[in-house]
């Protein structure tokens, strides 16, 4: 809960006290308190948590993934891949792997590999807004202009109209009754 209200430092304190209380919650509770570390932006202390975890146990899919997120602000992207990968051979349809795979590609200029994810993401939801948002900007960066013009097309109809909200609001207002329906 403290982590979730964005109380970092005493959430760090509370997944300390809980590391030493329990045995089988203890790689957990490291995890979460090197991710305080991360939202505190005080990356060493992360990463020194991090890498006893993965020590520990190297298949912590979890901590393997956030443990890539220090790899990448660090450069280290080979390592950030590798982790990643890793977690991806466990959870292939992780759309959150994919996703940052897909920006580790991009950033490392792999365009057919960061193609590859985005087409995967694509796979497992057709309307990922971000994937849309990020094959136009790959086709353009390849000078695929018709693929990257589709993209955009998709990626505008499937954004959120701010105006929207307001319009839903102003309808409920009229009718209270429809208040408790669903619109999905």
């Amino acid at each position: 809960a403290l982590f979730d209200q964005r109380q970092y430092p005493l959430a760090n304190d509370a997944f300390t006290r809980a590391a030493e209380l329990d045995e089988k919650y203890r790689p957990t509770a490291l995890t979460n308190r090197a991710m305080a570390y991360i939202e505190l932006e005080q990356y060493d202390a992360a990463a020194s948590i991090f890498d006893a975890v993965v020590k520990a146990n190297p298949t912590n899919m979890r901590a393997l993934f956030q443990q890539a997120r220090i790899f990448m602000k660090r450069g280290q992207l080979d390592q950030a891949e590798s982790n990643i990968r890793q977690v991806l051979a466990a959870f292939p349809r992780d759309r959150i792997s994919l996703q940052q795979l897909g920006e580790l590609c991009k950033i490392k200029r792999d365009y057919k590999g960061a193609l590859e994810c985005y087409d995967k993401i694509m796979q497992i939801d057709p309307e990922d807004l971000g994937a849309h948002y990020n094959l136009m900007l790959i086709y353009r960066k390849l000078g695929r202009t018709e693929d990257a013009k589709r993209e955009a097309r998709i990626f505008a109809d499937l954004k959120d109209d701010p105006g929207a909200l307001s319009l839903a609001n102003q309808f409920l207002r009229k009718h209270p009754e429809m208040s408790n329906e669903s619109v999905y």
